[in-house]
């Protein structure tokens, strides 16, 4: 039977990278979540890592040696050396982040996603269709194609100006007046309080080092999201919709159909 989808403890994810010999992965892992950690005590964390991975079957010994299975060495290999990640990140309802990764290869794409204040990391296998399912949701972007096709076409200092109004409490009490579609546009960001969550599509170097490509904002409202893409020096901007998602995933992906 082949897994789709594994939790595994940030000890098990260093653990496995260091058993696919991805050690300066693990390392930036290690810097991160135990960077206060002794090479002792972090022995001891692996040791029973191994122990924990042994206990539910994603850990083979034979011939005095432990490998992943090979599900699981899939994934691994897979998520150091994919081409692309797609990382979507949204304010939370506890003032916390909320945020998930989209690995993608010509092969496969594998999302990431943590849980338990980043204690548990789940990667699952996907598909092109599930991305876009959970972009729509994760985002809150209409499901249907809207009826208006408008474009709002922003200048770099118009676009700060709207979100400086957020962040003055004398701007608030002396609100500019706006019409159509860009007054629409401001009353979501009203209601989000000027909040902004982000796609980013990031590439990687021939040292695996990662380059973000493109950075598209969303409003952060519980329906009817807007999309906000910089083109040149300018701001698009446009009730976002699953219609418009397949289409950003098209123009700065490669995800496989």
């Amino acid at each position: 039977m082949i897994m789709q989808k594994f939790s595994l403890s940030i000890e098990e994810v260093i653990f496995s990278f260091y058993s696919e010999g991805y050690f300066e992965q693990g390392n930036a892992l290690r810097q991160v979540y135990f960077g206060e950690v002794s090479d002792e005590k972090l022995e001891l964390m692996l040791e029973t890592a191994n122990r924990s991975l042994l206990s539910k079957d994603l850990l083979i010994y034979k011939n005095r040696k432990f490998t992943l299975v090979d599900d699981l060495k899939e994934i691994v290999i897979f998520i150091n050396s994919a081409e692309q990640t797609v990382r979507a990140s949204k304010h939370g309802d506890q003032n916390d982040e909320d945020a998930a990764s989209y690995h993608i290869g010509d092969s496969m794409v594998i999302k990431q996603y943590t849980k338990y204040d980043d204690q548990v990391h789940v990667f699952e296998k996907i598909t092109h269709q599930n991305v876009i399912d959970d972009l729509v949701e994760f985002f809150h972007v209409e499901k249907e194609k809207p009826l208006s096709n408008s474009v709002l076409n922003l200048t770099q200092e118009e676009f700060e100006g709207l979100l400086e109004i957020f962040n003055s409490n004398d701007k608030q009490f002396d609100l500019p007046q706006f019409e159509g579609e860009m007054d629409q546009f401001f009353k979501v960001l009203w209601q989000s309080k000027g909040k902004l969550n982000t796609l980013m599509f990031i590439e990687f170097s021939e040292k695996n080092e990662p380059i973000v490509d493109t950075v598209i904002l969303f409003t952060d409202n519980k329906e009817k999201n807007y999309e906000i893409e910089k083109v040149g020096d300018n701001f698009n901007i446009k009730l976002s919709s699953r219609t418009s998602m397949n289409e950003l995933l098209n123009k700065y992906t490669k995800v496989p159909q």
